[in-house]
């Protein structure tokens, strides 16, 4: 019996141990390359990241460094409960980065979760952020 009741209690509490997976998909990919995905827990790591280190770093809770394309590309993470945004971007050219042109401006393609836009540059944390507490399927589309 103590043992049956040992696992009941793991049960209820393995929701809150193990938290929520997240599913991303990205569309938009129109040629080969890798796909840099970063799932961010923080402010500071998510608006202080440029793409041009592809990667990993301080305040990337996870992600993935993966060859994707043309087709849509999905993957599938396990994470503690919380507040995240996701940075993602096809690198075409092999670089490990975020290729831009002489202004800055991005010339490979990238997005951001909640697929918002930055007016003159990234997203903020705020814009881009979502609270897992539950499995959570999200898409993001390439600019």
């Amino acid at each position: 019996m103590k043992a049956f009741l040992g696992s009941l209690a793991l049960l209820l509490v393995a929701p809150t141990l193990f938290g929520a997976q997240l599913t991303v998909t990205v569309t938009g990919l129109r040629e080969p390359g890798e796909i840099h995905l970063a799932i961010y827990e923080s402010a500071a790591a998510f608006e202080g990241d440029r793409g041009d280190r592809g990667r990993p770093q301080a305040g990337i809770i996870t992600g993935s460094i993966e060859p994707a394309g043309p087709e849509d590309f999905t993957a599938t993470f396990e994470l503690p409960d919380g507040t995240y945004a996701v940075g993602v971007f096809h690198d075409v050219d092999g670089n490990e980065a975020l290729s831009k042109n002489f202004l800055g401006i991005p010339k490979e393609p990238f997005g951001f979760s909640n697929n918002v836009r930055g007016r003159f540059g990234p997203p903020s944390f705020m814009e881009a952020s979502f609270s897992l507490t539950r499995d959570l399927a999200i898409t993001i589309a390439l600019d």
